[in-house]
C-alpha cells in the first residue's frame, strides 16, 4: 500500500524530487522531520528507479531511424508512387464507369413516339372537334343550371 504525504503541497514537491533526482534543502529538512513524507518519498524513488531500469536502451542509429520513420508518416508528403496507388485506382474506376455509360447510351436507340394523325383527317376538323366537345359541355352546364333554378 502506498504511503500518503502529510500535505498536498509536499506531495507535489516530493514527487518531482523523486522522479527527477533533484531535491532542495527545504525538502531534505522536511524529510528529516516527517516520517510519513519520508516513506512516501522512498516509495516514489523506488518506483522511479524501477521505471528507469525497465526502459530499453536504444542506440543513436535506431533513434534516428525511429525519428525519420515518425517524420515520414506525419509530416512528409507521400511520393508519386504512393499517391498513384490511391488516385490511379480511382481514376481507372471512374474511366471504366464513363465507358460503360457511353456504351449503354449508344446501344439504346429508342426514339420517343411522335404524335401522328391518321391519313385523310384534316387538322382543322380535329381542332373544331375540340371546340364542339367544349360547346357540348357548356350546353350541359346550362341545362343543369336551368333545372336547379326551376
Amino acid at each position: 500500500m502506498k504511503e500518503k504525504c502529510c500535505d498536498l503541497k509536499w506531495e507535489e514537491k516530493l514527487l518531482l524530487a523523486a522522479w527527477t533526482g533533484e531535491s532542495s534543502v527545504e525538502i531534505v529538512e522536511h524529510l528529516a522531520d516527517c516520517e510519513q513524507c519520508r516513506a512516501f518519498f522512498k516509495a516514489e524513488e523506488q518506483l522511479a528507479d524501477e521505471a528507469r531500469n525497465a526502459a530499453i536502451s536504444v542506440g543513436p542509429g535506431l533513434k534516428r531511424g525511429l525519428r525519420d520513420g515518425i517524420l515520414s508518416r506525419t509530416t512528409r508528403k507521400p511520393s508519386f508512387a504512393q499517391r498513384w496507388q490511391v488516385w490511379g485506382k480511382a481514376l481507372v474506376a471512374a474511366t471504366g464507369m464513363v465507358a460503360v455509360l457511353f456504351v449503354i447510351r449508344l446501344n439504346t436507340n429508342v426514339q420517343s413516339p411522335k404524335p401522328t394523325v391518321p391519313v385523310g383527317i384534316d387538322m382543322e376538323l380535329l381542332e373544331n372537334m375540340d371546340v364542339i366537345e367544349n360547346m357540348e359541355l357548356l350546353e350541359m352546364l346550362d341545362a343543369l343550371e336551368e333545372l336547379s333554378d326551376g
